[in-house]
């Protein structure tokens, strides 16, 4: 599916069965280029680019199949004014359900990773179109001019690295690259190099990542990392030889220690081998890197300073070599910034959608993503495709109804902050491996109590039940909790020590037990709102620009009492007919959320018995977030009325605190925190249930 001039080539390396016959006779448009001898990935791939005739030439390998659409999206991104003349698939294992590659990682000996590689894959995940330090070779699309006139592949790679070297060579010599995640590949993994032994492909590993670094490093950066490079290497070798250092000290006498021939895995010196290949090469290597050197314009800082992945990654398991690579970098130093520290991923997790409308909790994340993206990197994950975007976190959707579609955002960050409710909807959380925070400020099961009275008692019991476990499992689930209130955290401490979470080990670590819980409240922007247009006064049909208005900032739960309040602007307008109210939220945006509720068709039903629809009591259907402080700044007064319920004790209403942010005066029902606060700073007046 692709509708420009297309060339398809397939590059014979010497193959020793049929391939070509078959090429042939069944493929005769596909053009054939052969080699009498095996060039390799590098040099097969180098006569392929040499003997092409397009402006573009895309690297497929022979183990992989292709989405119809995969070439449109390989190529869409490519911009050589700006330097972006490089881009790489998105590859998933054959069946489609594991990444194999969506992205990679250098470290500072010169291996490349391929993130998330083996990590489950859905269709939501990595759909965000960043720059990559290198392209998989597998399916890689750049300008056939640059790729030649850098060099292509380096034909003494042979295999393995060599898409790490060139990405390294392109960035350095200022071109740019960048991941195309509508690009879909798929790769059958060993297809080629299944039947190689092992110690035979670490040979090239080996001395491939030592050459990366000594053609493309700076010489103050590769004059303190090949130093700690090469005696990491020698360390890989002794770790896989496993042999009995005791053996080897002078004195030992024992009968194994005097045997004067020792067997050794042959991986153990496929690491030497490399090493050794390594000074065969170094007179061409050392061409090669005057080459770059000469023509670069990006420094080794600037290169790893673009990606905030760690570089001191271990390339080998277990504590002793970590324990070795510590020792040589702290010791020798490299430069400071493979040292220096990248900023902590955290990950905000909503459980509602974020767009141009939100109510309360998609606000609370939205303000917390906004103020602690001054300190770490922030994603913020909301449910659905989020409508909006900031240029201060990234903002990326999941589907709660498909718990793997959060996964690829678990796994790239380092803490996580999520809506209590979500571990029973995203079983992942459960057994995270990093910091989990939840957020319990929403008592759901008070609510839910609320929601659900009008059922027979025997329903709401078992549903009571239900949601006490899903609540019990949050509480023995994270590693700290945040709520909104002090009155709140009186409450729940009360849950988590029912739960054993107030236990010698919490009290040992924090007697107040706030490193087990506190108190995280929000809703107010850091600067007061400007008005920037107009909104309901001489907007609005019923409203005129002189009018009173009051202003109830949100939906109509069950728990509230817009009724009280639509009878007393009943009475009011017999002797004031300017005064003027405007709900600014009826049903929640989502019903998936919150089920729908009877109040709001109760309070529109009132207002049109009553005579006061449209006329003096308006209904709006949520107000842009952006755009609500124009509401506010027009109104006269902010309204809050609610029930005498158990809820409203422990409630954080965000309306409220739109009011205070506002500058409006208030006049709320008393019983919650802020109204109670609102109260005794002279900004609001409290009144009775029902009044």
């Amino acid at each position: 599916d692709y509708p420009g001039a297309l060339e398809l080539m397939m590059v014979d390396n010497a193959s020793a069965d049929a391939s070509v016959a078959h090429m042939r006779l069944n493929h005769p448009g596909v053009r054939l280029v052969t080699s009498d001898h095996n060039l390799g990935f590098t040099g097969g791939n180098n006569l392929g680019a040499r003997e092409a005739s397009g402006e573009i030439v895309v690297f497929l390998n022979n183990d992989m199949r292709v989405e119809p659409d995969w070439l449109r999206h390989l190529i869409a991104p490519l911009d050589p004014e700006s330097g972006l003349i490089c881009t790489a698939g998105k590859i998933l294992h054959w069946d489609g359900r594991a990444v194999d590659f969506v992205g990679g990682k250098i470290n500072f000996t010169g291996h490349g990773f391929q993130k998330e590689y083996g990590a489950t894959y859905t269709p939501r995940s990595y759909n965000e179109p960043v720059p990559l330090p290198f392209a998989c070779g597998g399916a890689l699309c750049i300008q056939r001019d640059i790729f030649l006139d850098v060099g292509g592949f380096d034909p003494d790679f042979f295999a393995y690295f060599e898409d790490v070297d060139l990405g390294y060579r392109l960035w350095a010599l200022g071109y740019r690259i960048q991941f195309a995640p509508g690009a879909v590949v798929y790769h059958r993994h060993h297809g080629t190099s299944g039947q190689i032994p092992n110690h035979q492909l670490r040979v090239l590993y080996e001395r491939n990542a030592l050459a990366m670094i000594i053609k493309n490093y700076e010489a103050a950066t590769l004059d303190r990392v090949l130093p700690i490079a090469l005696m990491l290497t020698v360390k890989r070798s002794l770790l896989n030889a496993r042999l009995d250092r005791d053996d080897y000290k002078l004195g030992n006498n024992h009968r194994a220690a005097r045997r004067a021939e020792e067997t050794v895995p042959r991986l153990a010196f496929s690491f030497l081998l490399g090493m050794e290949e390594i000074m065969d090469q170094m007179p061409q290597l050392q061409t090669k890197r005057q080459t770059i050197q000469a023509r670069r314009v990006r420094s080794d800082r600037e290169i790893f300073q673009m990606f905030s992945d760690p570089r001191l990654d271990t390339v080998f398991p277990g504590m002793e070599y970590a324990n070795t690579q510590e020792t040589l970098v702290s010791t020798l130093g490299i430069p400071d910034f493979f040292t220096e520290p990248t900023p902590t991923k955290l990950l905000l997790i909503c459980h509602e959608a974020i767009g141009e409308k939100m109510a309360g909790p998609a606000v609370r994340y939205w303000e917390l993503a906004t103020v602690l993206s001054k300190h770490f990197d922030v994603t913020l994950a909301a449910h659905g495709n989020p409508a909006i975007h900031s240029e201060g976190f990234a903002v990326r959707g999941y589907d709660r109804s498909e718990p793997d579609s959060i996964i690829h955002l678990l796994n790239g960050a380092d803490v996580v902050l999520a809506f209590g409710y979500l571990v029973h909807e995203l079983p992942a959380l459960a057994n995270l491996g990093k910091p989990l925070i939840l957020d319990i400020y929403v008592p759901f099961t008070l609510e839910n109590m609320e929601i659900h009275s009008h059922l027979p008692l025997e329903t709401q019991l078992r549903l009571n039940q239900q949601y006490q476990e899903i609540l019990d499992r949050q509480l023995r689930t994270g590693d700290f909790f945040i709520c909104a209130s002090e009155r709140q955290r009186d409450y729940w401490l009360g849950m988590l020590a029912a739960n054993g979470r107030v236990n010698p080990s919490t009290y040992a670590a924090d007697k107040s037990l706030r490193r087990l819980i506190d108190v995280v409240p929000f809703g107010m922007g850091a600067e007061p709102p400007v008005k920037s247009g107009p909104a309901l006064k001489g907007i609005h049909p019923g409203i005129g620009p002189d009018d009173k208005l009051l202003i109830w900032g949100g939906g109509l739960w069950e728990w509230f009492d817009p009724l009280s309040l639509i009878e007393a602007v009943g009475q009011v307008v017999k002797h004031r007919p300017d005064v003027k109210l405007f709900f600014m939220g009826k049903q929640h945006l989502d019903p998936s959320v919150v089920p729908a509720m009877t109040m709001p068709g109760r309070a529109e039903g009132l207002a049109k018995e009553l005579g006061l629809l449209d006329s003096h009591v308006f209904f709006g259907d949520w107000v842009p977030y952006e755009a609500r402080h124009n509401f506010l700044l027009e109104a006269d007064l902010g309204v809050s009325m609610h029930l005498d319920h158990i809820e409203t004790r422990f409630s954080f209403r965000t309306r409220l605190m739109d009011y205070i942010w506002a500058g409006l005066p208030m006049v709320l029902t008393g019983g919650d925190t802020i109204a109670e606060r609102a109260a005794t700073a002279g900004v609001a007046e409290l009144v009775a249930e029902r009044d």
